[in-house]
């Protein structure tokens, strides 16, 4: 076998003084090359007069800006405000009434349906009741086109 050779790298003349100067002056200062240099202290005290907020790293851009787009309804667009008569058989009596809705563009707002009573009342809810069957009756009789779609869509308790 052969013997592995140790490589020894020659120093160029006057490089030992220099390397003695900075190992003893980095020893007469405390520091050593082993030890990482300390990171600022962390404030861990706020208040109004020394608070900074940490510098943001990562930010997204916001999203863009989205305009919603206009109406599709013309300036013409049809309100008009219908009245239908109602019936509604409780446990005891059957209750009797006219209700009035709102109807654009031929579509029945639904919200509107027995406007003419007090919302929350028990005469209110028993005349959305009987508002389903009246647009059922009158999209039978073929009066009111909107109400075949309220017959099949609407619902008494929203």
């Amino acid at each position: 076998m052969h013997a592995a050779r140790t490589v020894v790298p020659q120093r160029t003349r006057g490089s030992a003084p220099r390397l003695v100067f900075l190992v003893l002056g980095g020893w007469l200062l405390g520091a050593s090359a082993a030890q990482p240099v300390e990171s600022p202290v962390r404030q861990t005290a706020f208040d109004e007069n020394n608070y900074r907020p940490r510098e943001i790293v990562n930010r997204l851009p916001p999203p863009p800006v989205v305009t919603a787009p206009r109406s599709t309804r013309s300036p013409t667009a049809k309100t008009l405000t219908r009245s239908a008569k109602w019936s509604w058989q409780s446990r005891q009596t059957v209750e009797r009434g006219t209700f009035q809705w709102r109807e654009h563009d031929g579509r029945i707002d639904y919200a509107s349906v027995c406007m003419n009573e007090k919302p929350g009342s028990l005469r209110y809810r028993d005349c959305r009741r009987g508002a389903k069957p009246a647009f059922a009756r009158l999209c039978k009789s073929g009066r009111n086109p909107a109400a075949c779609h309220a017959q099949n869509n609407y619902s008494p308790l929203r």
